[in-house]
């Protein structure tokens, strides 16, 4: 199960959130939940959140501080009060920016993950990760500048056990191609930078991140856009680093020669089995859903799915996306380890609706599903929340 997830939806000028009753089990009130409006006076937005052991939640974005938007965390207690609003202090100077990921760990340290631009007018833009404390104080902040000093952007952020802090996201750089890499750090508990690894394809298109996490063996699992061979469009890549930065193993999936391989959500169960899902081909896309052991060996590929994956305490699957023979094309379904299904709920839409959506198990082995659904014809977007 995630620890953290990506908000899909941004909104303008205030930052939302509905918060579920803190009880696992579904209640009367789920029909009820509280809603945190944060309006810091001008351009807010959420871009992430983490949930700690307490039910605090943490939301990662931009708020406007004192006219000038900037990067920021808010924290909220399980009732959805603000705790407090931690933003960048601007010790690495740079303007503007957003924290795109959020972690916390066990004693409530907060970490984010994002970018910063080197002014408003010119749009040079570097990672930063800044730790905060418990009581949203910041602790130490980095900023990387890639090779091309270009546009570098962090989107991923995990801290294990020890306090050492793991990020990845795209790096632009200028020799051969003037293309994107993958880049992923890791920062000791005081901040330290330990060590960078760069990725990149067989090919000439730019190498994206999708998504990274850490595997129980402490190893972390990257995952995304890689380029292959020539100019062909993209591939599924995936690749593990042990905790000292060495390549335990990677994988480059294509569907076919020529096909636009997209990744878009990955977990990794107790076991250390990693799923990956998203779409394949453009005219019209697919999805795609694959399952590598801890050792990298495919076990599965499922054709469905595309949207999100969230594994349960067993193992189970649960994915969220496009599934053909289902009302509308869209569901929820559950795949036991062996990758048989064992059900499918449609999510049923009016016939000028569209819903990207993303799902999670808890510990009950009930299933949020939540996500935007926008009218085509009138651009009209609604948040929508669903529990099973």
């Amino acid at each position: 199960m995630r620890p953290r997830t990506h908000l899909s939806g941004v909104l303008l000028g205030s930052l939302i959130v509905a918060v579920l009753p803190a009880t696992a089990a579904s209640t009367a009130d789920d029909d009820n939940p509280s809603v945190f409006r944060f309006d810091g006076g001008g351009d807010d937005r959420a871009a992430a959140m983490a949930v700690d052991e307490a039910g605090n939640a943490y939301i990662g974005g931009s708020v406007d501080a004192d006219g000038e938007v900037t990067f920021a965390v808010v924290k909220l207690s399980p009732s959805g009060t603000a705790q407090w609003t931690a933003v960048y202090d601007g010790s690495l100077d740079g303007v503007g920016g957003s924290a795109l990921d959020v972690a916390v760990d066990a004693a409530g340290n907060l970490y984010a993950a994002g970018f910063i631009n080197d002014t408003n007018f010119y749009p040079n833009r570097d990672y930063l990760v800044v730790a905060f404390g418990p009581d949203g104080v910041q602790r130490w902040a980095q900023r990387f500048n890639g090779p091309g000093d270009g546009f570098d952007r962090a989107t991923e952020i995990a801290v294990d056990s020890a306090g050492a802090v793991y990020v990845s996201g795209t790096s632009y750089t200028p020799s051969p191609d003037f293309t994107f890499d993958w880049s992923t750090h890791k920062y000791s508990a005081a901040g330290d930078l330990l060590w960078e690894r760069r990725h990149r394809g067989n090919g000439t298109q730019a190498d994206r991140v999708a998504d990274m996490m850490l595997a129980p063996d402490g190893n972390v699992v990257v995952t995304g856009v890689t380029s292959a061979d020539g100019d062909d469009p993209s591939d599924i890549g995936t690749v593990v680093y042990d905790p000292d930065g060495n390549v335990v193993w990677e994988r480059q999936w294509s569907d076919t020669d020529g096909s636009d391989d997209q990744p878009r959500d990955m977990d990794i169960d107790a076991d250390g089995r990693i799923t990956i899902t998203g779409m394949i081909g453009m005219f019209p896309p697919s999805p795609i859903t694959l399952r590598y052991d801890s050792s990298g060996t495919l076990l599965q590929t499922i054709p469905f799915g595309g949207s999100s994956v969230d594994v349960d305490d067993a193992g189970d699957v649960i994915l969220a996306g496009f599934f053909p023979e289902e009302p509308n094309g869209r569901a929820l379904a559950k795949y036991d380890v062996s990758g048989t299904r064992t059900w499918a709920t449609p999510v049923g839409l009016g016939s000028d609706e569209a819903f990207h959506i993303m799902a999670r198990a808890d510990s009950t082995g009930a299933v949020t599903a939540a996500g935007t659904v926008r009218n085509v014809l009138t651009h009209d977007d609604d948040y929508l929340v669903i529990r099973f």
